[in-house]
């Protein structure tokens, strides 16, 4: 069993708790961490959501209270200055960009695990701008690769 001092941090970050399967995995990857003993904080654009009841024992909720996900971004900095997470865990495409920059922005060494589970082209269909220019800055890529 690791020490206080040692425990591990782990940050997920999600707009809310609104039922669908991002959120749904997402908790029980919370369950897990906390069952092998690391510190998790699930961090929500705004605490609401049919899954708010069903938040594990051990998990610490962490309200940005934004209204969108783009004016989360300066709660989301200073939540990760002030916390220092080891591990950064979002999902869905624009919490996921906003995860990325507010990593950057917030100069906190901490790994980023974004998880997508739906097809962008569903999302953009033929949309160039998005496929090409928008989604790689958002998710961090470097390259211009097609998607």
């Amino acid at each position: 069993m690791l020490s206080e001092k040692a425990q591990m941090k782990l940050a997920v970050f999600l707009p809310s708790l609104r039922g669908g399967g991002a959120e749904r995995s997402m908790l029980s990857i919370c369950r897990s961490m906390c069952k092998a003993n690391v510190r998790v904080d699930l961090v929500l654009m705004t605490a609401r959501g049919e899954y708010l009841n069903q938040i594990p024992p051990g998990v610490r909720l962490v309200d940005l209270n934004s209204p969108h996900l783009w004016t989360s971004l300066p709660s989301l900095i200073r939540y990760l200055r002030r916390e220092r997470p080891d591990t950064i865990c979002s999902a869905m495409p624009l919490a996921n960009g906003i995860a990325a920059w507010a990593r950057m922005l917030s100069m906190v060494n901490a790994r980023l695990f974004p998880s997508e589970h739906n097809s962008e082209s569903l999302i953009f269909g033929d949309i160039d701008v998005a496929k090409y220019h928008i989604l790689p800055l958002l998710s961090g890529e470097n390259s211009r690769k097609m998607v």
